[in-house]
């Protein structure tokens, strides 16, 4: 859900989905701009630095994902914890329509947390994509699903007893 602020821009209310407005504005910016017009924008606003690292890369090339950020961190532990996926579910729970879920491992190779049953969930949800600073896993099923995902590198791991999940909604 959103609202206009005195200068007429578009605000995220936190919490809440994405309203049917924001939806077009999204599709809006998904068809007509791209990484560098924005990247350039943004630097014009005194916003450097704004862009994904050069090795989060798209599944598909015609992968686009425009919506509220949902931040996710995913930390490297060394112990399954009692309920190793209550963490995740939680912050999978989490997830509102017209949002894009953004994973940070701190570029971690000890653990995939994403894969097919988190792009399925995500997708339920309403999720506009995912964009994960970490291995990924199921790739072929998540290109299936035809859930924008953008990821550095594949993986065959599991986040069980080495990833520690937390949320924030971040506007």
């Amino acid at each position: 859900m959103s609202s206009r602020n005195g200068n007429g821009n578009v605000e995220r209310i936190p919490g809440k989905a994405a309203l049917a407005e924001d939806i077009q504005l999204f599709e809006r910016i998904e068809n007509s701009l791209y990484t560098a017009v924005i990247a350039d924008a943004l630097d014009e606003l005194g916003q450097h630095d704004q862009a994904m690292r050069e090795f989060i890369r798209p599944l598909s090339p015609d992968c686009r994902c425009v919506g509220w950020a949902r931040t996710i961190v995913c930390q490297d532990v060394y112990f399954v914890p009692p309920d190793p996926y209550g963490m995740e579910l939680e912050a999978v729970d989490s997830i509102l329509p017209g949002e894009v879920v953004a994973v940070s491992t701190g570029e971690s190779k000890r653990n995939a947390p994403w894969g097919e049953l988190l792009s399925t969930a995500a997708m339920a949800r309403g999720a506009r994509g995912a964009v994960i600073d970490g291995l990924v896993r199921d790739v072929n099923k998540i290109q299936t699903l035809d859930f924008l995902c953008m990821r550095p590198v594949s993986s065959r791991l599991t986040p069980k007893g080495a990833a520690w999940w937390s949320t924030t909604t971040c506007p």
